[in-house]
C-alpha cells in the first residue's frame, strides 16, 4: 500500500508555534496506525504549491525530531515540486475548463492524508489540496479575475476560489484518487502570560501592576530594524488546539470552517462607515523577511479587505 501525507507548510501558523507543532502530534498519530496495519510505503510532502520551499530546520521543527530522522535521509520527506513536471499528473478538466495536475506520488498513492491547519476561514479550501497541485491549476484560482468574482474569500459559499478548487475536488474524486482529511484548529493565544505578553495589549492599557513587564515593547523599539525583525521572526507562539476533525473532505470542512467562525466572528449591524486593521510584520509570504510594499498590498487588500462573511446581502454581516 502506497500512503501519502501532505502537511501545511511554514506559511500556517504565523508566527510559528512552539514544539510540537500540532501537524507533528497528527503526523505521528497517522504514521503509528500506518505501522500497526503493516504500511511501509509512506512519503511526507510539505504541500507548499508555489510557496518558497521549507529548509531542512523548518521541516525539523514541523514534523519533530523522530519522523524528522526517520524519512528525511531516505529522501521520503521532502518539498512539494510545483515546477517539476516529471513529478505531476494532469487528471483531467473541470467543466470551466480548468486543468486539475497534481503530484504523481499523491495521484499514485493508495490513500492520501492531508494535515492541515485552518487560522482563518479561507484556509483548507477542499479537494484537492491546492498545495500539492502544479502551477497549471493554481492559475485558474490565484488571478486577479477570481478576486474581483468572489463578495469574499473568507466566505466560501461567496468565494470563487472556493468554488474553482471544488470544481477541481470533483475531478480528483472521478479520477479515483482517496483523500482523508485531518484540519486543526488553534487559539489566538500568541505571547502566553510571560513578559511578551504586552505586545497583544493596546497601547496606553497598562497600569501600575503591568508596567514593569512593557520593556519587551520599549527594548524592541531601542532596537534597529534588522534586529527588532530578528526578535519578532524567532518568537514561538504558545497557541492551544482548539479542535481536530477527520475524515471526508467536504464533511470535515463543514465543521471546521464552522470553528472558526465560532472563534473569530464578530456579528455588525447595519453599515459602518470607517473600519480601521493594524497590519502585522508578518504575511504567509514573509516568514524570515522583510513585509515589503507588494506584500502589505497584497496583506491589506488580499487578507484584511476579504476578513468578513455576508450573512445576508443587506443588514448584518460578520468581521
Amino acid at each position: 500500500m502506497k500512503l501519502t501525507i501532505a502537511f501545511d507548510d511554514v506559511s500556517l501558523p504565523l508566527p510559528p508555534m512552539r514544539r510540537p507543532d500540532v501537524r507533528q502530534l497528527v503526523i505521528e498519530s497517522v504514521l503509528d496506525l500506518a505501522a500497526d496495519a503493516g504500511v511501509d510505503d509512506v512519503h511526507l510532502i510539505a504541500a507548499l504549491a508555489l510557496h518558497r520551499r521549507m529548509t531542512d530546520a523548518e521541516l525539523r521543527h514541523v514534523v519533530g525530531d523522530r519522523v524528522y530522522e526517520a524519512f528525511a535521509p531516505r529522501g521520503t520527506l521532502y518539498n512539494h515540486g510545483a515546477e517539476d513536471p516529471e513529478a505531476m499528473v494532469v487528471l483531467g478538466t473541470t467543466d470551466h475548463g480548468e486543468e486539475v495536475q497534481i503530484s504523481k506520488r499523491a495521484a499514485e498513492s493508495d490513500l492520501v492524508v492531508y494535515v492541515n491547519l485552518n487560522l482563518v476561514a479561507m484556509d483548507g479550501v477542499g479537494s484537492p489540496p491546492p498545495p500539492v497541485c502544479r502551477a497549471g491549476a493554481l492559475r485558474h484560482h490565484h488571478n486577479p479575475a477570481t478576486m474581483t468574482r468572489s463578495r469574499s474569500f473568507m466566505d466560501r459559499h461567496n468565494s470563487e476560489l472556493h468554488h474553482s478548487n471544488w470544481r477541481q475536488g470533483e475531478v480528483l474524486r472521478s479520477a479515483g484518487v482517496e483523500v482523508f482529511q485531518i484540519e486543526t484548529t488553534v487559539n489566538n493565544d500568541l505571547y502566553g502570560d510571560g513578559p511578551m505578553s504586552v505586545l497583544a495589549k493596546r497601547n496606553g492599557s497598562g497600569t501600575c501592576a503591568t508596567a514593569p513587564r512593557s520593556w519587551p515593547r520599549a527594548a524592541l523599539d531601542r532596537l534597529p530594524a534588522a534586529g527588532r525583525r530578528k526578535v519578532l521572526h524567532g518568537w514561538r507562539a504558545p497557541y492551544g488546539l482548539t479542535s481536530v476533525q477527520a475524515g471526508e473532505v467536504e464533511a470535515v470542512h463543514e465543521l471546521t470552517t464552522a470553528q472558526v467562525h465560532r472563534q473569530q466572528l464578530v456579528p455588525v449591524e447595519g453599515q459602518t462607515d470607517v473600519l480601521l486593521f493594524g497590519l502585522p510584520y508578518i504575511s504567509p509570504y514573509n516568514v524570515d523577511s522583510i513585509m515589503n510594499p507588494i506584500l502589505v498590498h497584497c496583506l491589506g487588500l488580499g487578507y484584511f479587505f476579504n476578513l468578513y462573511r455576508v450573512a445576508r446581502w443587506f443588514g448584518r454581516a460578520a468581521w
